[in-house]
């Protein structure tokens, strides 16, 4: 697995945990990281973090 998919990964767990604690409500809020190269990971706007799926966040590139 790419270190890429495990930031992804590791961002949809992280958003999983705020939801099942009661953090974050419906579809409120984004989570961003920065990749290795300088990219950028953004959560999708409106989907729950109890829901939220690796392959459908966005990514940004340096420029």
């Amino acid at each position: 697995m790419s270190v890429e998919a495990r930031l992804r990964e590791q961002i949809c767990l992280l958003a999983k945990s705020m939801f099942d604690r009661g953090l974050t409500g419906g579809s409120t809020g984004n989570i961003s990281a920065r990749t290795e190269d300088g990219g950028l990971l953004v959560s999708p706007t409106g989907t729950s973090f109890g829901r939220l799926d690796p392959g459908r966040l966005s990514r940004f590139d340096a420029s």
